[in-house]
């Protein structure tokens, strides 16, 4: 019995497989729309958004430039994560709305902005996400020299120095259209697969005479082909068609 219904697991596989072999172009052609429509609303849609990455360096005490042991790393690695804390504290944020006059709420900004410590470093890098390039750069610059300020007044430390200013970003970081577009299809093809599959398994209507003996377990007697209209009325109308092979005609299944 396992090994009936391990045969019948891999005919359907089988049929599912040669199925979607049959149905290739329809897939295909729903994954190339669908990419299509990705291609479009994000080109269309989505609007542009552009990053300005600056980096600060925070001075070491002179007590700390000598030799270092593996304590001195982990103290560095807990100031660090305090001086990213300090460049995302409200404090830092209120003086950029008020240097550059921003009409936005600190919730906002702070959105805006990514603030991360370089591994095993004392570099903080910010970066600002906007869809202005120009507006981008100015805040990402404003971030740095005012996080700079907190820094030196809060933390015990000889200074805060600039090593990279925020440029100019030419080209928007997002949305990346290839990734999309990309998505886009795989998804078309996905659903079109998925709706293939679906439909040939609720389908239960009766096409040849291995369906009647798998599914009603009745055999086949005979089978009686169907007749044409002017056949079974006795007419014959003039055609310039090659007539049918008997083995191409319909048949209807006559079963016991």
């Amino acid at each position: 019995m396992e090994q009936n219904n391990r045969e019948e697991v891999e005919i359907d596989l089988k049929q599912i497989f040669y199925l979607l072999l049959d149905k290739l172009f329809i897939i295909l052609a729903c994954g190339v729309l669908v990419g299509v429509l990705a291609f479009a609303y994000t080109k269309l849609l989505v609007k542009p958004t552009y990053q300005s990455v600056t980096t600060t360096f925070v001075v070491k005490n002179e007590e700390q430039s000598g030799n270092l042991d593996q304590s001195d790393f982990v103290t560095g690695n807990y100031l660090s994560k305090n001086y990213v804390e300090i460049v995302q504290s409200n404090t830092v944020f209120e003086e950029v709305i008020d240097v550059l006059e921003l009409d936005m709420s600190v919730a906002k900004l702070k959105g805006m902005v990514k603030v991360e410590n370089i591994t095993d470093t004392q570099i903080i890098k910010i970066t600002v996400e906007d869809t202005d390039p120009g507006r981008a750069q100015e805040i990402a610059n404003a971030v740095r020299i005012a996080s700079e300020k907190a820094i030196v007044r809060i933390v015990d430390v000889p200074g805060v120095q600039c090593v990279d200013a925020a440029t100019y970003p030419k080209s928007p970081s997002s949305p990346n259209v290839a990734r999309n577009v990309i998505i886009g299809a795989l998804v078309g093809v996905f659903l079109s697969i998925v709706v293939i599959v679906v439909r040939f398994i609720m389908d239960d209507t009766i096409k040849s005479p291995e369906d009647i003996e798998r599914y009603l377990g009745m055999s086949t007697l005979a089978s009686i082909p169907i007749m044409e209209e002017a056949e079974y009325d006795g007419e014959k109308k003039p055609t310039n068609k090659k007539p049918l092979r008997p083995e191409k005609k319909q048949k209807r299944e006559v079963v016991r």
